[in-house]
Order: structure tokens, then sequence, then C-alpha cells
């Protein structure tokens, strides 16, 4: 292999590397000089320091636009007991801070998850005790259950960011009833004060 400047092989890189950063700084040193180019320096920076604190901000900053004060959801049905094709009652402390619509979700949980309804909160601000009835499908098999709520809000668009608060309801017991019932119930938000 022939030598070129007196090196080769992984030498022969490291010293053209050398000499691409020593055009380089060179080079950014000729541009600094100019008297506009220390503006466009300064407004480059400062761009950048605004970005990063956004980020910083959204990623770091302890957001709590809605807060469900209770560890658990409570159930309200009589003897925590509902029938097939029934409605559970559930209720929570709530508290919505931010003007901001919340996504809630829920879902039915025994050894399989088996998901209910998803809709958007808007409600007012403020602290409340809330009661939602939920429609146990007649097809849900007798045994015990719990309800498990997804409260999802978006805080940001850039950089995109969401923040969730999860909570399991109280133990249930889904039995087989024979009454006429089994048909869709409405599901409501009801406001407790």
């Amino acid at each position: 292999m022939r030598k070129k400047n007196g090196y080769d092989g992984p030498e022969r890189r490291t010293q053209l590397v050398k000499r691409a950063l020593y055009e380089l700084l060179h080079n950014l040193g000729a541009v600094l000089n100019k008297p506009t180019s220390k503006i466009y320096l300064a407004i480059i920076a400062t761009c950048f320091l605004a970005i990063w604190f956004r980020v910083g901000w959204v990623i770091f900053y302890d957001y709590q636009p809605f807060i469900v004060h209770s560890p658990t959801l409570l159930v309200m049905n009589q003897d925590h007991e509902v029938c097939q094709g029934d409605k559970l009652i559930i209720r929570a402390d709530t508290e919505k801070t931010e003007p901001i619509e919340t996504l809630v979700s829920t879902e039915l949980v025994n050894t399989y998850s088996y998901t209910l309804t998803a809709y958007l909160s808007d409600r007012e601000m403020g602290r409340k005790w809330i009661q939602k009835k939920i429609h146990i499908h007649s097809q849900a098999e007798p045994g015990r259950y719990r309800i498990f709520r997804t409260f999802k809000t978006k805080v940001s668009d850039f950089p995109e960011h969401y923040v969730k608060v999860e909570r399991w309801s109280e133990w249930f017991t889904v039995v087989h009833c024979k009454h006429p019932g089994g048909h869709p119930i409405n599901e409501g938000e009801e406001t407790i004060r």
C-alpha cells in the first residue's frame, strides 16, 4: 500500500479529520468577525434557548389539569352487586383545574379487559363529586369485576404531552338476574354537591 503524505490507513483518516476541523473553525472565526454575524448568532442562540426552556417546562412541570381525590372509585349499588345488562353506579371526588377537555375511558376488568366507553368530558372547573352510570353488558359473565377508568388530558401541542390519571373501582359482583331489563341505559354524569 502506498503512503500519502507520510500516512496510511487510520492515521490518514485522523489527519484528514484534523484538517477539516481546523478549516471549519478557521472559517467560522472569519465569519464571526463580521458585525452582522454576531446579531445572527445572538438570534439563533435565543431561539435555541427558548425552545429548550419550552420543552423542559412541558416535560418537567407537574401539570394537574384533572385530579381524582378518591383513591378508588366508589361503587354505589346495593351490596356491590349489579345484574347483567343493568347499570353500575360509581362515584368519585374529582377536581378540574384547567379549562381543557379530558378523554375519559372505562374498562370492565375480570380475567380479561373489556372496553366499555370513551368520551370527552368538558365539564366546568372546580371540585365536585361525580356520579356515573355505566351500562354493564348483558353478555358479561357472572363474577367479580372492577372498573378501570383513565382520565387523559392533552396539556401541550408542542411538544405533544399528555397527563393521565388512572383509578380502579371497588370490587363488585355481576350476577344473573331474571328481569325484563337488558336495554341500553343512557350513560350520564350527575353532579353531587
